[in-house]
């Protein structure tokens, strides 16, 4: 005897089989454009905060609303620096929403730690809404050569996410990246005014 098996289609088990695995399948999908777009913010905050910390090294430009000289009066800039409170801070936020990326909530710290020899705590938030908190002398400005500057830029994740927020990450998630850099700063330069009264000799003793 011959058995035969059965070769009639099955359309409605397919159609339902598909129907259960599309949500699954949908979610998968979703997730994994999501950790995409997580990790190129990440990259964008890290090169943001590099970037503040490379130009707060320059000292060129102001980090806080503190424009007063560690020796007293105030500081005045040269250009490119237009003298404005937080121009580090400015420059920051600019680079990220050159990038495309909303800064809504965004904050960047600039925090001056000092060196081994002495330590510091000058150190200045802005946030994108123009408000600067902190303390202390200008951590880009007035820092002394080789102090360590920190940057750090915190972006809430309900900017730049590209799926319903709370679905996979909280919707009070931040990113966050930081950056340390050595202030460049040159050393001051003291000159003396008294003039010789006869010319140095190979015989004069040394200064």
């Amino acid at each position: 005897m011959m058995l035969y098996r059965s070769c009639r289609r099955r359309p409605g088990v397919a159609a339902t089989e598909m129907a259960l695995l599309a949500p699954f399948l949908l979610l998968l999908l979703m997730g994994i454009w999501e950790v995409g777009r997580c990790i190129m913010i990440q990259n964008l905050l890290d090169n943001a905060a590099r970037e503040g910390a490379r130009i707060s090294a320059s000292g060129a430009f102001f980090a806080s609303s503190n424009h007063s000289a560690v020796a007293g009066g105030t500081i005045t800039l040269l250009p490119p620096s237009t003298n404005a409170d937080s121009e580090v801070q400015k420059k920051v936020l600019a680079y990220l929403q050159a990038s495309g990326v909303t800064t809504t909530g965004a904050t960047v710290n600039i925090a001056n730690a000092g060196s081994s020899s002495a330590a510091k705590t000058w150190s200045y938030t802005y946030n994108a809404s123009g408000t600067t908190t902190g303390g202390g002398f200008d951590p880009a400005v007035c820092a002394d050569q080789l102090d360590r500057l920190n940057v750090t830029v915190t972006l809430p994740y309900q900017n730049v996410s590209w799926s319903p927020v709370g679905w996979f990450i909280s919707s009070s998630a931040t990113i966050t990246a930081s950056a340390s850099w050595a202030s460049v700063n040159d050393l001051p330069l003291n000159i003396s005014t008294t003039i010789p009264s006869k010319p140095i000799q190979p015989t004069d003793p040394l200064p």
